[in-house]
């Protein structure tokens, strides 16, 4: 009998470790264990990878994971190496706080020069947005966007750091195949991609500019500078209605939350006026060139000059080195 107990209690130790490890939760082939209150990582053979000296640790995510260590959070590899360093004294890049990163950028928050306590993002070369979105939280980016809470109120930012709404809700629900579901005045509406109302609306914007007769606004993907195929049928009506009249258009980019943003803005006036002109061979002086609006961001705003309004066909640029400043 005493045999028989000590079997079964020695079994069940195993099938509980077999069991403990089957539940084990693996990310890029790598999986969190606690030893002495301290955190490393293990294979999911078993063996170790990066020994238990961190204090606190998150699952591996895209190649690295944020790790704190002497009350400092930062970022290393899967061989346990720092993932971000400074390049002007090559040491690691610390945060008050860090997560993990989804679609190329990371939630964190730092402190400035003046003792400041900031939360911004960051992408995978470790470098802050250039902008403090004055945000209370931040979620994480793992479905591409996240939601953003400032003074109580909540709002979506995307996985280029710009706004997905022009306006801040008292709830959002969820920003599912670009339609967004939010609490306003205690009632539900739906928005659709370009933050125009479709439900519920009781007030709300509702024209849609998503049609190639309608050149209102040109909207641009993310990461990409390019035209598709229906910003160039809006682009070429709005060709055929400059020949018609001798008025000036103003064409304006939007995005003016970070510098990245404005730099952004411009490149995005500057290619609507060149296929304008290269295309469409139109004079460019036909156009006033602005950028940085307010609108939602990656757009063009397009729209007829009144009456005396004057400005260049061509600004410079006003961050051209962005991308060095980045590490991109």
């Amino acid at each position: 009998m005493t045999r028989f107990i000590v079997f079964m209690l020695v079994y069940s130790l195993f099938a509980f470790h077999v069991s403990a490890q089957k539940k084990a939760s693996y990310s890029d082939g790598l999986t969190i264990f606690k030893k002495y209150n301290k955190f490393g990582f293990k294979s999911k053979s078993g063996q170790l990878i990066i020994p238990a000296i961190y204090d606190s640790a998150f699952a591996f995510s895209e190649g690295v994971t944020p790790v704190k260590k002497n009350g400092k959070w930062f970022y290393i590899d899967k061989k346990g190496k720092v993932a971000h360093k400074d390049p002007m004294d090559n040491r690691p890049v610390y945060f008050n706080m860090a997560r993990p990163y989804y679609h190329g950028i990371a939630v964190v928050k730092y402190i400035d020069d003046e003792q400041e306590n900031h939360m911004t993002v960051i992408d995978k070369s470790g470098y802050a947005a250039w902008v403090d979105f004055g945000a209370d939280s931040i979620g994480d980016f793992d479905k591409g966007y996240a939601i953003l809470k400032r003074d109580g109120k909540y709002t979506f930012l995307d996985a280029c750091q710009d706004f997905l709404l022009s306006d801040y809700y008292d709830r959002v629900d969820s920003f599912s195949n670009g339609y967004a579901k939010v609490l306003y005045e205690n009632q539900w509406r739906v928005l659709n991609p370009f933050g125009i109302c479709i439900q519920n609306c009781n007030g709300f914007p509702t024209k849609e500019f998503n049609n190639e007769s309608d050149y209102a606004t040109i909207y641009f993907p993310c990461n990409s500078n390019e035209l598709d195929e229906l910003s160039k049928k809006k682009l070429i009506k709005l060709a055929t209605d400059i020949s018609q009249n001798s008025s000036r258009y103003v064409i304006s980019g939007n995005g003016f939350s970070t510098y990245i943003g404005q730099q952004k803005s411009w490149e995005y006036t500057n290619t609507v006026i060149s296929y304008l002109v290269s295309i469409q061979k139109i004079n460019p002086e036909r156009f006033i060139f602005n950028y940085g609006g307010i609108e939602r961001p990656r757009t063009v705003s397009i729209r007829i000059a009144t009456e005396g309004e004057d400005g260049p066909t061509l600004t410079p640029p006003p961050f051209p080195n962005w991308k060095d400043c980045l590490g991109k």
